[in-house]
């Protein structure tokens, strides 16, 4: 089957209606990124020749389908993800895409990720204008984030130099940071805290590294950090009479704590559809961990072995019954772990589809099951710290009104 004959079969079909909880499209817009981070699990490339961008075609045809009641009914405010990597490399396309989407009665949320490195402060505005939020990756203070985030062509530049540069100069309303805490960086963090607070950042998450199999005394480590965070957000919050910034990434605690009280297991609804730099939809984040080794343009029923869901701009929608099949068929293996899983930090399905294609990626050679049981007593701990954290501020008005009720968060 030829190409044409291809897409003019895909528009003969009737698109599928999704579930009605899939409320966030998480887009991974280029696979280019400035950078060569050691963690980074992703399979970026520097060199523009072996780069994939989003084509316009696809992302404003992946928007339509994301925002269609009929396609994906979800009732609530709708939200994109920009994933890379490195986001501002397209940034024309981005920009366009913001613009686009104000044509909707109710209008998506866009989060846009990025290195901060290549960003510019009307760049910035032009994003503000549109409600868009930036967040801008940073793993501590200079030591701890260059010992992981570096340029590809010296080693002598600083990314954390770099990117608190152009932060200073940048307007602060919707920029956020985004920390990632690992074993060799957690002791700096509270330090790196004061400094992004210091030059206006309000936002500012906090995840752990999943890709990283902790051992029992990291763990240890964690949770004492964790006691420390506490201890230093409830101090600043009683001294400066409201909450000092805005950690994104306790709400996620927040609701996941209130599952659990419900006896429920919040991965178990995925709420992302995925959308390739190829303009494929796929059927699981980590279905993007790979490379994009098969032409942009090829015919959509050989996409990306099993992994995609048909190509945005063709016409068929999001084939809604091949992804639920992938997740049953991944539930069923997750089923025969420990019972508790519900504990995860991240889908654990993400473990999943990496090992089924051989690229477990920054796990240290672990398997999926490990590597599922190792989020599991991660993921306890950081639930467990942030819960100690939102007790001692649950009675706090500045602490409720941040966290409790601007997401209506029932059980806590």
């Amino acid at each position: 089957m030829t190409e044409t004959e291809t897409k003019n079969d895909a528009a003969k079909s009737t698109p599928q209606t999704g579930p009605d909880h899939v409320r966030v499209m998480c887009v991974f817009a280029t696979n280019q990124c400035n950078l060569a981070c050691t963690h980074c699990c992703a399979p970026t490339v520097t060199a523009a020749k072996k780069a994939v961008h989003m084509k316009w075609e696809d992302f404003k045809r992946a928007i339509d389908i994301f925002m269609d009641p009929k396609q994906t009914p979800y009732e609530g405010q709708k939200v994109i993800s920009i994933q890379g990597g490195e986001t501002f490399l397209v940034y024309d396309l981005l920009a366009k895409a913001v613009e686009y989407s104000e044509r909707f009665p109710l209008k998506p949320i866009f989060s846009i990720h990025t290195n901060g490195t290549l960003i510019k402060p009307e760049q910035i505005r032009k994003f503000q204008e549109h409600g868009a939020e930036v967040l801008v990756s940073l793993d501590g203070f200079k030591g701890d984030n260059d010992r992981f985030r570096r340029f590809p062509t010296s080693t002598d530049k600083s990314v954390w130099a770099t990117v608190m540069g152009k932060l200073q100069d940048l307007p602060k309303e919707g920029l956020g940071v985004n920390m990632t805490l690992r074993p060799p960086t957690i002791d700096g963090t509270i330090d790196a805290l004061d400094a992004f607070t210091e030059i206006g950042i309000k936002l500012i998450n906090l995840e752990p590294d999943c890709y990283h199999h902790w051992t029992p005394d990291e763990l240890k480590s964690l949770s004492a950090f964790f006691d420390r965070l506490a201890d230093y957000y409830v101090e600043r919050t009683e001294k400066e009479g409201e909450c000092p910034f805005h950690i994104g990434t306790l709400h996620d605690g927040l609701e996941r704590m209130a599952y659990l009280k419900q006896g429920k297991r919040w991965w178990l609804d995925c709420t992302q559809l995925i959308l390739g730099a190829d303009g494929n939809f796929y059927n699981c984040e980590a279905s993007n961990f790979y490379d994009y080794d098969t032409p942009a343009d090829f015919n959509w029923e050989g996409a990306a072995k099993s992994f995609s869901i048909n190509h945005a701009s063709w016409g068929r929608g999001v084939d809604w019954a091949k992804r639920q099949a992938y997740m049953d068929e991944a539930d069923e293996a997750l089923g025969s772990l420990t019972p508790d899983i519900e504990w995860q930090i991240i889908c654990p399905r993400l473990y999943y589809t990496m090992e089924k294609n051989n690229k477990l990626a920054g796990a240290e050679g672990k398997d999926w099951q490990s590597m599922v049981e190792n989020t599991h007593d991660l993921s306890r701990v950081y639930h467990n710290g942030f819960n100690k954290l939102a007790t001692r501020l649950k009675d706090n008005p500045s602490f409720q009104k941040l966290y409790i009720e601007s997401r209506t968060i029932q059980g806590f």
